[in-house]
């Protein structure tokens, strides 16, 4: 109708609700960038899980390492991380024959190495592998205060099921990660 009066007037303002799931589908998208979907063959743990990759220089070439592959006595070991939000590393060898080393720190008596608890970040330094036969188990327990009570934790799993227990640890620990390489006897 053309008669002023009979025309609506402007009331309050209402909110418009036909675009209140912009943001929830932004939420859900942002959701989906930021975790990752789950690949084949890796382990789903609570929280954020830790993660030790590593590359190896081995006749002068430096490549990404690869789970299970064969190393060499004198190959070189380096580590990378990622700490899952947690800001501490104690790195363990144990090799074929169940000798333990504290790789990081560089002593059961000092404090854990402060590592960057976000993104991924190479150690410093690097691991020449020994004559030991058998797999090289390395581990690394992330978010420790006590270096000893990560040794305790590690041994403790090895003591009773060797590398299928430090498997399980970590499968139940997101501050827990390994990698195990096996070994030739053969020097290159």
């Amino acid at each position: 109708s053309s008669d002023p009066d009979l025309r609506r007037r402007p009331g309050p303002a209402r909110p418009r609700r036909r675009w209140w799931w912009v943001p929830a589908l932004a939420a859900a998208a942002l959701a989906l960038v930021v975790l990752r979907p789950r690949v084949p063959g890796e382990r789903a743990k609570g929280g954020f899980p830790a993660r030790l990759d590593y590359f190896v220089l081995q006749d002068g070439q430096v490549r990404a390492g690869e789970p299970g592959e064969v190393l060499r006595p004198g190959d070189r070991v380096q580590f990378t991380y990622v700490a899952g939000g947690r800001d501490t590393l104690v790195l363990l060898d144990i090799d074929g024959e169940g000798e333990l080393s504290v790789l990081w720190p560089e002593f059961e008596d000092e404090p854990p190495v402060a590592v960057e608890p976000s993104g991924t970040h190479v150690l410093e330094g690097s691991v020449r592998l020994d004559d030991a036969p058998g797999p090289e188990v390395f581990v690394g327990l992330f978010g420790f205060e006590d270096t000893a009570e990560a040794v305790d934790l590690a041994l403790d799993a090895w003591e009773e099921g060797g590398i299928e227990a430090l498997e399980a640890l970590a499968d139940e620990d997101p501050g827990v990660d390994l990698i195990v390489v096996e070994k030739s006897v053969e020097a290159p």
